[in-house]
């Protein structure tokens, strides 16, 4: 297993072809791979935020780089499964009915898309689909952030990059987007500088040009964030989950390629509380695990698959 932790300032239900639902959790369903960060304390305040008691929702400013809505103790939830060319449509009607696309995947199915609403959030996002070959992705990247998108989500396979990007047209927080496309070898460096920066990585890729990385920050802001990566076999995929929780961080991309399993990580300033979980499924199991992770209060952060399924990873703040 290989571990690089980065300090401060160094530094994924199935729908059919031709269709997608969305559905609210209610009953939560056995889980298999929970783990606590160990901090304890049912709280007034929450994150310097007021709790309310009966609703379960606290006033927490929601950031879409960390995948991090208003804490919820369930959440509605979106899925589709799509061929390329209903991308577009698809991302968009996530972005219309008020939920965010939080993970993807691309096999042999199709696109696979995860989306979250926000409680008590927008009812609507503006969206942004881009499908680039590598020559175009410095174009690409840049135009996200000038838009004022978010990159919540980035796909590789023979179509080239896939690109998705969310963002609430009434928040005044703009946002610059970038990228580092680089070997094995150069992940510790590439994490290290877009932390650095005050970027978060929600969305990575791997195919034969190496990792490419996707950072978006809120511009004009100083903020530097604690970083680290993993990459793991598939047996070592709980355990690796569990330590990042333990140690605050959320993993908010992920790949999978011949070098195992590659978790991005990076600490919430404003989550005081990590609670992780991980699920390897297939296909026929996808729609119930999303389900279940909803129901019981996790976001999915991240996503992949390969020949052992669908892994889905997510955090309950």
């Amino acid at each position: 297993m290989m571990s690089t932790t980065l300090g401060r300032g160094a530094l994924w239900v199935f729908c059919c072809a031709m269709a997608c639902s969305s559905s609210e959790a209610s009953s939560p369903a056995p889980g298999g791979g929970e783990q606590d960060s160990g901090v304890t304390g049912d709280a007034e305040v929450l994150d310097g935020n007021v709790v309310d008691p009966d609703s379960g929702v606290a006033a927490a400013t929601s950031d879409l780089r960390f995948k991090r809505f208003k804490t919820a103790a369930s959440y509605q939830t979106k899925f589709a499964q799509v061929s390329g060319s209903q991308l577009t449509a698809t991302v968009k009607a996530f972005g219309d009915e008020g939920f965010v696309i939080t993970a993807a995947t691309t096999n042999t199915a199709g696109y696979t898309f995860i989306g979250y609403k926000d409680p008590g959030g927008p009812t609507a996002y503006e969206t942004k689909l881009d499908q680039v070959l590598g020559s175009g992705l410095t174009a690409s990247v840049a135009a996200f952030g000038t838009e004022g998108f978010t990159i919540t989500a980035a796909l590789t396979n023979t179509a080239g990059y896939t690109l998705v990007g969310f963002k609430d047209a009434k928040a005044a927080k703009k946002t610059s987007t970038t990228f580092e496309q680089v070997l094995g070898s150069g992940l510790q460096g590439a994490v290290a500088s877009l932390a650095a920066k005050g970027n978060v990585v929600a969305g990575a890729t791997a195919n034969d040009a190496g990792y490419t990385l996707f950072g978006t920050q809120v511009a004009g802001t100083a903020a530097t964030y604690e970083a680290t990566f993993e990459q793991v076999q598939g047996s070592e995929l709980v355990a690796t989950n569990t330590s990042l929780a333990a140690r605050g961080f959320t993993v908010t991309a992920a790949t999978t390629n011949t070098a195992g399993y590659t978790l991005f990580a990076f600490k919430d300033p404003a989550a005081t509380k990590v609670t992780a979980r991980l699920e390897q499924v297939s296909g026929s199991d996808l729609e119930q695990t999303v389900t279940s992770f909803a129901s019981q209060g996790f976001v999915i952060t991240a996503a992949v698959t390969n020949t052992s399924g669908y892994t889905l990873l997510g955090v309950k703040r």
